[in-house]
């Protein structure tokens, strides 16, 4: 309801089931769904694919899928790598079923999304000014100069700053934002996750489906 309430699409990687951690059945996945928005494919067991037999990868991936599309009664198109472990057979299995796939890879600044993998930009989730360093040197290190100019920021303030200072500028930046729900409900960053909503709707930030 909160991203009704701001017109926010999001989202929601789905597993059929969870060995780690407690794990939503069909009536919650027809209520995100009936809320209008979208479901993606995150695996029968969210075992990490990279750590499975390769013959087990597909079922993994096509299991889910069907769970899935026989709970809401429509295709889904989306698929989250869980903790963000792929290889390139891992990708091969994951392109013959889905159009779409979002790695766990942080501070990705694209100006465009034709790729097959989305990487997101920032996690929900206060992981500390060596995470983000270390991600921005990793993964896009031409904008390490504008992280370190809002880096002694609060972490959400930072987030919030970097989206400003990207949309003040010409070209047009895709941010993608995730996190866990678990996180989100163990951290009590409910609040926070309104703010952030309430900020891009109120700058005048547009959404885009991927």
């Amino acid at each position: 309801q909160m991203f009704n309430k701001h017109s926010v699409k999001s989202i929601f990687y789905i597993p059929s089931t969870n060995h780690e951690r407690k794990f939503i059945g069909k009536n919650e996945i027809n209520i995100i769904n009936d809320l209008g928005m979208l479901i993606g494919g995150h695996t029968k067991t969210h075992r990490y694919l990279n750590t499975i037999p390769k013959d087990e990868v597909q079922e993994e991936v096509v299991s889910n899928k069907i769970y899935l599309e026989n709970t809401i009664a429509k295709k889904i198109d989306s698929f989250c790598y869980p903790g963000g472990r792929t290889n390139s057979y891992i990708e091969k299995i994951v392109k013959k079923n889905f159009k779409k796939a979002r790695t766990a890879k942080t501070l990705c600044f694209n100006e465009k999304n034709e790729n097959f993998n989305i990487n997101p930009t920032f996690h929900f989730y206060d992981r500390g000014k060596k995470s983000i360093l270390k991600n921005v040197i990793q993964n896009n290190v031409e904008f390490l100069p504008l992280c370190l100019k809002y880096i002694e920021k609060d972490y959400f303030t930072f987030i919030k700053k970097i989206i400003m200072d990207l949309h003040e500028r010409e070209s047009v930046y895709n941010i993608n934002i995730w996190g866990h729900g678990w996180e989100i409900q163990n951290e009590n960053l409910w609040s926070e996750l309104n703010d952030f909503m309430k900020f891009t709707t109120s700058n005048g930030l547009n959404y885009q489906k991927i």
